[in-house]
């Protein structure tokens, strides 16, 4: 149900994250591009449940940084792909709604289900 703004927001990130999963490349600049672009959006995401400091994307966040350090050596540089730059800057921007908005477990569990596509691409 699209109610406001921000549920525009979300659904274009969703879009984004589908197009992610049906547009994957194995190529190794594609996996680069996965990789470091994954990490920022986790971080957003964990803007859209402040104030609490444990999220469920906390765990995830950790993962990321791991894979990211262990990962560089072997997969290269890589710029973020735009799909999940533009998906963090969604987040951050649902994120930066007055806290009512944050707390609408609907929005939250739209950022869950976009993390979850982006992540399975």
């Amino acid at each position: 149900m699209i109610d406001t703004p921000d549920d525009l927001l979300l659904l274009e990130a969703e879009h984004l994250a589908r197009d992610l999963l049906l547009d994957a490349d194995n190529t190794q600049r594609a996996v680069a591009s996965l990789l470091y672009g994954w990490g920022p959006v986790i971080r957003a995401s964990s803007g859209n449940y402040a104030p609490q400091s444990v999220t469920p994307f906390s765990q995830v966040l950790e993962v990321c940084r791991g894979m990211r350090r262990d990962a560089r050596d072997w997969i290269g540089p890589g710029a973020p792909d735009p799909r999940l730059t533009r998906i963090r800057e969604l987040f951050e921007d649902v994120a930066s709604a007055p806290q009512a908005a944050r707390d609408v477990p609907r929005r939250q569990n739209a950022v869950l289900q976009t993390c979850y596509l982006g992540r399975v691409a």
